[in-house]
């Protein structure tokens, strides 16, 4: 039966081994197959056996067996703040993390080294450590208004897709994640995905800015509420964005806003019971979204 199959190439990855279209199987490779029932994949959601689920981008053939001797995980991209990196960001969404078992975090970091004139950047050297390198996804202004703007946002947005595609070579992530000045990416990088008809499947946005960079990109991105869903946090004593996730979820048709007593930081530490309620949240609005069933 495997013969009759076409593909372009074997593709053996954490994901599954994967056989595209537009070649004739070999024997050997449907043995690199490890002889499991040989499914159709035809979408990037796709559920082997009723309890196995993929994310795979290309149309062509997958092993069953070989997925379920995977832990095969929806994988999400996280965006971190300004003047921080991947390994920042870890640490800050750290009490999060125990919580996300079912989804594989990739933490990316900025295109652009901080600069020093950044109004984070010593903070952050001196809590987070001198050998930090600080990264950034753009230079951030202010408009007539006081919202967030970036110089040069369209180039800016342009250099942080190239990031995550660096880091997702095979297929996109599922969702997307992000924290102050990612989350602003984040959003800008969901209405970029919406608006030419590849979605992802949800975004979490954890202190986002006053959006005045909405304005600042082309008008068909944000002429009508994004469809993505949307699950926002904001902070009671944020004195570095303010209201900006209650002006950002307008941005959104449908979003979940929740909210800690805190500042400016994802997730509160004073409360463990308010802790581990917003966590428990968070998790399951991903879980919600990103495993397909």
């Amino acid at each position: 039966m495997a013969a009759q199959f076409d593909r372009t190439c074997v593709v053996s990855a954490k994901n599954g081994a994967i056989v595209r279209k537009d070649a004739e199987m070999s024997s050997e490779e449907v043995e690199t197959l490890e002889k499991g029932t040989v499914v159709r994949v035809d979408s990037e959601r796709t559920l082997s056996n009723g309890t196995v689920r993929c994310h795979i981008a290309d149309r062509g053939w997958v092993s069953s067996k070989t997925l379920k001797s995977h832990d095969v995980k929806p994988q999400v991209c996280v965006l971190h703040g300004t003047a921080a990196n991947g390994k920042i960001v870890r640490i800050q969404l750290g009490a999060l993390l125990p919580k996300l078992s079912s989804v594989d975090l990739v933490f990316v970091d900025g295109p652009r080294l901080a600069s020093e004139g950044n109004a984070q950047y010593n903070m952050m050297r001196s809590f987070f450590g001198k050998d930090q390198v600080l990264r950034e996804f753009g230079t951030a202004t202010l408009d007539d208004r006081g919202w967030r703007t970036y110089d040069g946002v369209d180039r800016a947005v342009d250099e942080a897709e190239a990031a995550v595609r660096a880091r997702f070579p095979g297929a996109p992530p599922r969702a997307l994640l992000g924290f102050s000045q990612g989350a602003n990416f984040t959003t800008m990088l969901a209405a970029r995905a919406e608006r030419r008809g590849e979605p992802y499947a949800c975004v979490v946005l954890f202190c986002g800015a006053r959006p005045g960079w909405a304005k600042q990109m082309p008008s068909l991105l944000f002429e009508t509420p994004l469809a993505t869903p949307a699950l926002l946090v904001a902070a009671k004593e944020d004195t570095v964005v303010g209201d900006g996730p209650y002006e950002m979820a307008k941005l959104f048709a449908s979003p979940v806003v929740l909210t800690h007593a805190e500042g400016h930081k994802p997730l509160p530490s004073a409360d463990p019971e308010a802790l581990n309620a917003l966590t428990s949240e968070i998790a399951a609005f991903l879980r919600q979204h990103t495993i397909t069933c």
